[in-house]
């Protein structure tokens, strides 16, 4: 009985180190797919839909990411990929419209294994962060 209590006893502090050093390292928990519903976090709006079929929707965004602005309304549509030795989903945009106005389509690469992507302009001043809130895992 006492081996069994001990055993209990070391179990339980070995699973209370693994908890301290994950949270002193800032470890959270990756995702190996960026298929979901992102939602903007913040002050910022928007929602961006990955699908499993290769397609993504991003609509009411607060940021257009094509232009490096604050916007009031930035909505795109296009097909997205990832590769085995990049931890980034490329996103093509095939059509975008900021606040009424036709956007050039363009990609972007953004990280996304720690459950939020962000955009920002190349100073990081402005920017809007999504993070997974329905994920396909």
């Amino acid at each position: 009985m006492t081996a069994l209590v001990r055993t209990q006893r070391m179990i339980a502090a070995f699973g209370g180190v693994v908890a301290v050093v994950l949270t002193l390292t800032g470890c959270t928990p990756q995702i190996s797919s960026p298929v979901g519903t992102w939602r903007a976090v913040g002050e910022d709006t928007g929602t961006l839909t990955v699908h499993e079929d290769g397609t993504f929707v991003m609509h009411g965004a607060s940021f257009n990411p094509l232009g490096y602005v604050d916007a009031d309304d930035f909505a795109g549509v296009g097909t997205w990929d990832t590769y085995p030795d990049d931890p980034e989903v490329v996103l093509r945009f095939s059509q975008a419209a900021s606040d009424g106005f036709r956007v050039e389509p363009a990609s972007l690469s953004r990280a996304f294994a720690s459950g939020v992507i962000r955009f920002t302009d190349p100073d990081e001043t402005v920017g809007i962060e999504f993070r997974i809130e329905d994920s396909a895992e």
